[in-house]
């Protein structure tokens, strides 16, 4: 985790995703947990990211005539806040959040799946609303692979 933002964490991350952001701010505010310019942190973009991951599982499935059933199993299995802290931490990301001094440098579960979800928003808003950049960065990450 860190405290400030930098051009060499903002690289980092755009590697660990395989995304290179035209508007860095995007990135830079689903980094960051909390600010007094912020106070909600990085939870609007979580929002977006959340549907967005549901738009990128129903997308693919679509494609594939996947049951629903099936969509919403992988959905519920591989985008769980668990299973998004797990993928999160296991490609680096939580040294890379930006958090409120108050969270003692500790990125939580929760933190962190909150994290993963704001940087799919900030692809989403970044590439156009572009679902297949989404798709693309979640295979990147482990959240979907390519045989689903």
């Amino acid at each position: 985790m860190v405290t400030t933002h930098s051009s060499e964490n903002d690289q980092a991350v755009m590697d660990i995703l395989g995304y290179i952001f035209i508007n860095v701010s995007l990135l830079r505010r689903a980094l960051e947990t909390w600010s007094p310019e912020y106070p909600d942190g990085n939870k609007s973009h979580a929002l977006l990211g959340d549907a967005a991951i549901a738009l990128a599982f129903h997308f693919d499935g679509y494609s594939k005539s996947s049951s629903r059933e099936l969509m919403t199993n992988i959905l519920n299995n591989r985008a769980s806040n668990n299973a998004l802290a797990i993928l999160g931490r296991s490609r680096g990301l939580d040294e890379h959040v930006i958090i409120n001094p108050a969270q003692w440098g500790m990125v939580s579960n929760k933190t962190m799946a909150t994290t993963v979800e704001a940087l799919i928003g900030a692809v989403f808003l970044d590439s156009g609303l572009d679902i297949n950049a989404v798709i693309a960065v979640m295979r990147n990450l482990g959240i979907m692979d390519s045989a689903e």
